[in-house]
């Protein structure tokens, strides 16, 4: 670092009566204190600047005004757009919306929808669970997963006919289902 610096010195000492534009060097993804110090050892005036990048991590150069390979005269300033991070936007709730209209309320923020299709006793097409939840902080454009109703699991009724009352409510809760009010009619056919 020394050697570096002494170099620098040497070389503002000795450059007198030359060109006194310098190259703005490559310092994209470097550190902010980093890309600072390169620059000010080409004696030119640094001001960082918050950026908005969803590339970059923060406190990572993004760019540089003058543009990067651009000549500029010594003692002029510069400007370090500095990674502030991705840009967060707040996921809205929609929940209880129908798939179509929730899609396109998300759509419209520029999120990614995805959609998963689960039974349940809500109606078709109806949105019953998000992820994220509702005011989650997430990167601009993210994928926000819906769950939407198939609407109620249909099953097979077992055939109920010449079964005991006894017996049928047996087959129904195999089945998952419960025997509601029964009606009890006697029958005049025989049976051999």
């Amino acid at each position: 670092l020394l050697v570096l610096a002494g170099g620098a010195a040497a070389y503002l000492f000795t450059d007198i009566g030359r060109d006194t534009r310098v190259t703005i060097p490559t310092v994209r993804g470097e550190l902010e204190a980093d890309a600072r110090a390169e620059l000010e050892l080409l004696r030119l005036k640094v001001t960082s600047v918050p950026v908005n990048d969803k590339d970059l991590p923060k406190g990572q150069v993004v760019r540089t005004e003058p543009a990067e390979g651009s000549k500029a005269e010594k003692d002029s300033s510069v400007s370090l757009y500095v990674s502030d991070g991705p840009d967060l936007d707040t996921v809205p709730g929609v929940v209880g919306q129908d798939f179509v209209d929730a899609k396109a309320a998300l759509e419209e923020r520029k999120f990614v929808v995805a959609r998963e299709d689960q039974f349940s006793d809500k109606p078709a097409g109806v949105v019953i669970d998000q992820k994220p939840k509702r005011n989650s902080q997430v990167d601009e454009g993210s994928t926000v997963t819906l769950v939407v109703s198939k609407g109620p699991e249909l099953v097979a009724v077992p055939n109920l006919k010449l079964e005991s009352q006894q017996a049928a409510q047996g087959l129904l809760e195999d089945e998952g289902l419960e025997l509601g009010e029964t009606t009890l009619k006697e029958s005049t056919r025989q049976f051999f």
